[in-house]
């Protein structure tokens, strides 16, 4: 998969399933919605936007988040929505051999701080997709999957 049709593939409205595990702290679930829309009239990039709740052992917390994708040139890089904008990483691409794999996978990488973000891509196909991210740091030890299907 190139970065194009990743970035065509995104867009539209899913149902997304979260898990949170750590040895640091309980696991969480989650579920919700999320969806990749046109990001202020520009065909190259879409807004991100999430919202689900996570289940907690003793409660449930309102969670929101919001990314922008920018599809520059052959890559497909993510940016924090903030104004003004901050890069949080651009997803490589692995090449696909079919007796490895029947999808195809892409990741980045983001250094914030002390803080190692690894976001991991796995394409089934048009209607599923996951997102691993593994967080390592002095304060951070979890590994978060969403599982996005198609509304």
């Amino acid at each position: 998969m190139n970065s194009l049709k990743a970035f065509n593939l995104m867009k539209g409205s899913w149902n997304m399933y979260r898990t949170i595990t750590s040895p640091k702290f309980q696991p969480m679930t989650g579920a919700g919605k999320a969806v990749f829309e046109k990001f202020q009239e520009n065909k190259n990039a879409l807004l991100y936007k999430e919202e689900l709740i996570l289940q907690l052992s003793s409660e449930s917390i309102n969670a929101k988040r919001e990314y922008i994708f920018r599809l520059i040139e052959d890559d497909v890089s993510v940016y924090f929505n903030e104004n003004p904008e901050r890069f949080f990483y651009t997803l490589k691409f692995a090449p696909k051999t079919p007796s490895e794999r029947v999808f195809d996978q892409a990741g980045g990488e983001h250094l914030c701080g002390n803080d190692n973000y690894k976001a991991s891509y796995n394409f089934f196909d048009n209607d599923n997709f996951e997102l691993i991210y593994k967080v390592v740091g002095p304060q951070k030890d979890y590994i978060m999957t969403t599982k996005y299907s198609r509304i």
